[in-house]
């Protein structure tokens, strides 16, 4: 009997520790159903899918991530901060056994599910990427490596740095302009964007920029749904066939993806295009893996 209950005690103390587990990103956790872990991008907090959740409704257990640095969570320090919090990731889904996730990431949140699903093949049922790439460095140049973009990405860091609280604010309408259609959109993620910890997105957008998973994703074996924008970039010349291009170079190592753009929405594809975003998540969510 003795045995018995010290195995008991051993066990529940183990689960105790499970449930205190701290992790540097927020997680708000509803619904119940299907795993389902969605990853915000740059600065933005959990609440850029609210929409999302209530659109898809019942049938998923949400969790909804809020990483350090952004919109008022708590930064880290360090100089991997996509390999970190991404493991960080990981270990969230394999601790609360949501092995069978669908792991939803937008821009940097994208390239995030795209680093769990190389490293964790099997971890998750599916992936989708909200106009995020596997290296942003090659968006521009398909020839560019991590290596010949060190000094760019430097550059840029420092200057983000360096950068005034006046100077962020002001550059921040003309750039969000460019990546969201809705003023009201725009004023909650300038928000966020107030919220966030400078040397973080300096430091986010430096990796972005070094690290290239493009041959990493040929071990995702998931089916994964990725969507592109084109219209923000309509006056530079820019077309819907000339744009998918790009996207498909960058993916043409995954072997099950498929491609979807949007002829309304910029960079926050969920937010500006909603009615096509919501119904090509579902029709992919129902397909059998």
């Amino acid at each position: 009997m003795k045995k018995v209950l010290i195995l008991v005690g051993l066990l529940t103390a183990a689960l105790v520790s499970l449930e205190a587990k701290e992790y540097s990103f927020k997680v708000k956790v509803s619904g119940k159903g299907q795993p389902m872990l969605l990853i915000p991008g740059l600065t933005c907090a959990g609440e850029v899918w609210e929409e999302t959740v209530a659109s898809l409704g019942k049938g998923y257990e949400y969790h909804v991530v809020t990483l350090p640095g952004f919109a008022g969570q708590a930064p880290i320090q360090t100089d991997k901060y996509l390999t970190t919090v991404g493991d960080e990731l990981i270990d969230y889904l394999q601790s609360n056994k949501l092995e069978d996730a669908v792991v939803v990431g937008h821009s940097l949140g994208g390239f995030l599910s795209l680093y769990i699903g190389s490293k964790e093949p099997g971890l998750a049922s599916k992936l989708i990427v909200v106009d995020g790439l596997p290296f942003l460095g090659a968006l521009q140049n398909p020839a560019a490596t991590a290596e010949s973009m060190e000094e760019t990405a430097t550059v840029m860091k420092k200057n983000m740095e360096l950068q005034t609280a006046e100077q962020y604010e002001a550059m921040q309408p003309m750039m969000l302009k460019s990546m969201v259609n809705s003023q009201e959109d725009i004023d909650v993620i300038m928000e966020w964007g107030r919220k966030s910890d400078q040397t973080t997105v300096a430091q986010a957008m430096y990796e972005l920029y070094t690290i290239d998973l493009r041959k990493d994703i040929e071990r995702i074996k998931v089916p994964t749904l990725v969507f592109g924008a084109w219209i923000a970039y309509k006056n530079y010349g820019a077309t819907k066939e000339s744009t998918a291009r790009l996207y498909h170079a960058q993916f043409e190592n995954l072997s099950d993806y498929q491609l979807k753009m949007t002829d309304k929405g910029k960079h926050f594809v969920m937010l500006d295009d909603p009615e096509f975003f919501i119904d090509n998540v579902k029709a992919f969510l129902d397909e059998k893996s």
